[in-house]
């Protein structure tokens, strides 16, 4: 009885599927018999109809109207089932090669576990491949995936001690894939975001390539060698450039934080519009350098600079140094314009032929420092709030006369002999005034300063150097403005 029911359910259900197939054809075929059925019956029942059925047309005329209509509707209805035909064929194919797509695929992932080397490189250019040939189905798949590949290949500890000076051909043919440029200068995946995070990578060599928007948290990067790279709007915690080399590279607004740039050698280097926050950057006997560097509305919030040399370096357009250490720091024929450095160190740094424009020091300790200067316009001690200078000598060598040292207006400070020798020159036309000085200035020490020990009275002396360095200027108060 079930097998019955069965099959009376399956011929039910071939009966509806041929109906839904067949429908049309059939309605027409029956529509496209109503005149014969006419003549039928006139002629071979007898029954007389009229000529209903030749819509009032000679027969002859009629038949010939009637064929062709008809003829006319079987050829459209012959073209729409080939054309349906056409589609489900197309179908067909397009689900087979998606079948073979997604084989492809496949294969490429395996072949990326395979524990020889040239395989895995093979699957690298298989997944490449496929995402160029198919980009709107694979090829952000495919850079997450290779993406992702490099972060755990490279955290390896086997990988990290194998591969210790440089990364292996693997990884350089991953990195060059996804970051460099290609043929017609153009990036294959430039439109995607990388994820790097804590990636190993010391000692990697990469010329015209981009790294931008990327995530290169925790990157060793120790040892490497960039050229003409972009890291711009990329974001860098605890990295290690350490005895690296920079040129030609671009970091604007990036955010840099915990970055070790020890013996590292920055030439050309764009940092424009960049956070930096707690950064070192030194090096033994200026090993680490700054050249021709670009370092435009930034924020540098406690950063060591130690023992490093910035050479022909901007540092302008509204940059900050905001409790940051300069300790044994050359900074040579440089621009610094439009800059604050507040409550930083500046210890046995040399400013040696730099122009200063619009430079304020507030709430710095100066230590043992020198600026000789090339240039000076309202350059920062004017406008300093507790500010000290401790055996620190400011040198005025100013080629034009133009060009003054503005008097400093600080408001609680100190400053030592050297300074008020430096500025009681005929070429210079900066005369400290309102200012604590001191009588024994080259013994004192920053200590005494901070805990007041020292005497706030003015010398007789002291006082009368200035009245007569202020007559050979003509009056500081009068062209200060």
């Amino acid at each position: 009885m079930k097998e019955m029911k069965l099959f009376h359910n399956l011929n039910r259900m071939k009966f509806k599927k041929f109906l839904k197939k067949y429908i049309t054809p059939i309605i027409l075929f029956a529509f496209f018999l109503i005149p014969f059925v006419g003549i039928a019956i006139n002629d071979w029942l007898g029954w007389d109809i009229g000529n209903i059925y030749t819509l009032g047309l000679p027969l002859k005329d009629f038949f010939s109207v009637w064929i062709t209509v008809f003829g006319v509707i079987g050829l459209i209805i012959n073209i729409s089932i080939n054309n349906n035909r056409l589609v489900n064929q197309q179908q067909q194919i397009n689900l087979q090669s998606k079948s073979e797509r997604n084989n492809r695929f496949q294969k490429a992932i395996e072949l990326l576990g395979n524990l020889h080397e040239s395989a895995r490189i093979g699957g690298i250019q298989s997944l490449f491949h496929l995402g160029m040939e198919y980009p709107a189905e694979f090829k952000e798949l495919v850079f997450n995936v290779l993406c992702s590949h490099i972060r755990t290949s490279t955290n390896n500890p086997t990988y990290k001690n194998i591969y210790s000076n440089k990364p292996s051909n693997e990884i350089i043919t991953l990195i060059n894939i996804l970051f460099k440029k290609r043929e017609k200068n153009e990036f294959s995946f430039k439109e995607f975001k990388a994820d790097l995070n804590g990636s190993y990578l010391q000692g990697l060599e990469l010329r015209n390539a981009e790294i931008n928007n990327a995530n290169l948290e925790h990157v060793n990067f120790n040892s490497s060698s960039f050229y003409k790279t972009d890291f711009i709007n990329s974001k860098f915690n605890r990295n290690d450039f350490s005895s690296s080399k920079l040129q030609k590279c671009d970091f604007s607004s990036s955010i840099l934080s915990n970055v070790n740039l020890t013996f590292t050698h920055c030439n050309k280097v764009n940092f424009n519009d960049s956070f930096i926050e707690q950064t070192r950057v030194s090096g033994s006997q200026y090993s680490s350098s700054f050249i021709g560097t670009n370092i435009l509305n930034c924020h540098i919030g406690m950063t060591e600079l130690y023992q490093c040399k910035l050479l022909g370096t901007n540092i302008s357009g509204g940059t900050t140094f905001f409790k940051s250490l300069f300790e044994e720091t050359q900074i040579h024929s440089s621009l610094l314009e439009n800059l604050k450095i507040w409550n930083c160190v500046i210890k046995s740094t040399l400013f040696d032929g730099s122009y200063l424009r619009n430079v304020c020091f507030k709430g710095c300790g100066i230590q043992s420092s020198s600026i000789r200067s090339g240039g000076f316009y309202k350059i920062g001690i004017p406008t300093i709030n507790k500010f000290y200078a401790d055996k620190t000598q400011i040198i005025t060598s100013l080629q034009n006369k133009r060009c003054s040292l503005y008097p400093p207006m600080i408001t609680y400070g100190t400053l030592t002999k050297e300074i008020i020798d430096s500025f009681d020159n005929e070429r210079g036309h900066a005369i400290p005034t309102d200012v604590n000085l001191l009588q024994n200035q080259t013994e004192s020490k920053v200590s005494d300063f901070e805990t007041g020990k020292i005497d706030n009275t003015l010398t007789l002396d002291v006082v009368k150097r200035i009245k007569e360095a202020e007559k050979k200027c003509g009056g500081w108060r009068q062209n200060r403005n």
